[in-house]
């Protein structure tokens, strides 16, 4: 095994689950098992728990400063160790290694950014019509904080928790998936080798069935925070029942790509085509649903086969490869099958759907242009998360309006237009968080959240600290 034995982080300590259990952890690229990480239970978030809430006593009153040292601390021990980082997230996710260089990245960037964003934070001051009180709102660290991670971009999501909710003054027990706890557990690692102050940060893996209702069903979190599908999040809310908490949800999506007449084809070929074979198309963001006007339909048919047409599926670092696997068989078969429905309800493969070309290991799934979608059809229905373009032709704006918000879903949307009015419009009705307007930009600075089903709260910017955050009002006689 590549990376062996990873024990769990907790107290400050590396140690194995009170059971004893392992997790074997596999890659989606070849089917080999690449390492074992340690699989916490029932009696291990017990004792991360307590040891978090222990820790928050003093953690949150250590001077911002001090936090924010032992912050940089642990940002330049993950610069040191970066490569093994991305080899970890290489080897448990099958990305590409161009790809998988991101996210160490973007942990440190986000760690820089929330430590500046929170030296800005100031208290708020409500002006007293009468005069004769001063009223100020104090923005204070909520407590304990549970985060679930999602397989697709450990440490990217990972990012958007760890930075607010140190910097804060919480403390954090985060459990990655079952399919890439190993770059978590080498965070972990990190912070043991550093002394990063006890308690404060844990990193546990446990069965779904398991340590969630633990975690979340404890009276001790303030917070549950999480990344994955609409039942996921309808599972933790029911889990959390026990007390009143906060949640900061990111729920996927189903995103609508809007193509008009008169939309610049070079754009939208790059962004549509650059994000569905990104990460192969496992991005909760990614546009799901292409509705391309009637008029240049044929055109942008060809430019999305094209688009496609020079990926090259494969995995290691020097292979040269673009297109990675899906996280497991299981989630190609899927993805199979729908397209296959497709197929039988009408609708026409300009590219790829078919597996014969693919390597013999792995989960991969061939780059895939589908035309004549309809709203009866999985692909139109459910988040795709593969490599698969589905076209979907209309002719009025009323129209593609009405289908683009036909979804439970309201998390990202496309739309390509050099309408003024239009694009007034439909940033407007399209129910989404965010509409993206002949471009698309994720960074730690930029607020990130859904509507509808698709999450409540939001990470990313300075707006992120306070879900993290209480309010307190402190009332003074004026003078």
């Amino acid at each position: 095994m590549k990376f062996g034995y990873l024990p769990l982080y907790m107290k400050g300590e590396l140690c194995d689950a009170q059971s004893g259990e392992r997790h074997s952890v596999t890659c989606p690229a070849t089917d080999e098992v690449i390492g074992e990480v340690a699989k916490a239970g029932p009696a291990d978030a017990e004792i991360a728990l307590n040891a978090a809430l222990e820790a928050f006593k003093t953690w949150s009153r250590l001077p911002l400063e001090e936090r924010i040292g032992w912050i940089q601390k642990l940002k330049d021990a993950i610069g040191e160790n970066r490569e093994a980082i991305q080899e970890a997230l290489m080897y448990e996710t099958g990305k590409v290694w161009t790809q998988a260089e991101m996210e160490p990245g973007l942990l440190m960037e986000s760690l820089d950014y929330f430590c500046d964003a929170m030296r800005k934070q100031e208290s708020e001051a409500i002006p007293d019509p009468d005069g004769d009180c001063l009223h100020e709102l104090l923005y204070e660290p909520l407590g304990v904080v549970v985060s679930y991670l999602p397989w697709n971009f450990p440490l990217e999501t990972m990012s958007f928790k760890l930075g607010p909710a140190l910097v804060t003054g919480c403390t954090i027990v985060i459990k990655p998936s079952p399919e890439t706890p190993i770059s978590a557990y080498l965070i972990g690692k990190i912070c043991h080798d550093i002394g990063f102050p006890p308690g404060v940060l844990s990193f546990m893996y446990g069965d779904n069935e398991v340590l969630p209702p633990a975690l979340s069903g404890s009276t001790i979190p303030a917070l549950l925070s999480a990344v994955g599908s609409f039942a996921t999040g309808r599972k933790i809310l029911s889990q959390g029942n026990t007390s009143l908490k906060h949640y900061c949800f990111e729920l996927g999506g189903n995103a609508p790509a809007i193509v008009f007449d008169d939309a610049d084809k070079d754009i939208a070929q790059g962004i549509i085509c650059g994000f569905k074979m990104f990460n192969a198309g496992q991005i909760c963001i990614d546009p799901n649903r292409i509705f391309v006007h009637k008029s240049i339909a044929s055109e942008m048919e060809k430019r999305f086969v094209e688009g496609v047409a020079d990926q090259k599926p494969g995995f290691g670092k020097d292979s040269g490869a673009t297109l990675g696997p899906l996280i497991r068989h299981e989630a190609r078969d899927r993805i199979h099958d729908w397209v296959t429905d497709a197929v039988e309800k009408g609708a026409e493969i300009l590219a790829g759907g078919d597996l014969s070309a693919l390597p013999a290991d792995g989960s991969f799934y061939p780059p895939t242009v589908i035309k004549g979608v309809t709203p009866d059809m999985q692909l139109y229905r459910g988040e795709i998360f593969g490599p698969v373009i589905s076209i979907i032709e209309f002719e009025d704006d009323d129209e593609v309006l009405e289908m683009a918000n036909d979804t439970e879903a309201g998390l990202s949307s496309f739309i390509f237009t050099e309408d003024g009015e239009r694009i007034d419009r439909f940033s407007r009705e399209l129910e989404f968080g965010e509409v993206m307007v002949n471009a698309a930009k994720w960074a730690p600075y930029l607020p990130h959240m859904g509507i509808k089903q698709s999450g409540l709260g939001l990470v990313g910017s300075s707006k992120a600290l306070h879900e993290f955050q209480r309010v307190k009002r402190v009332t003074r006689k004026a003078g």
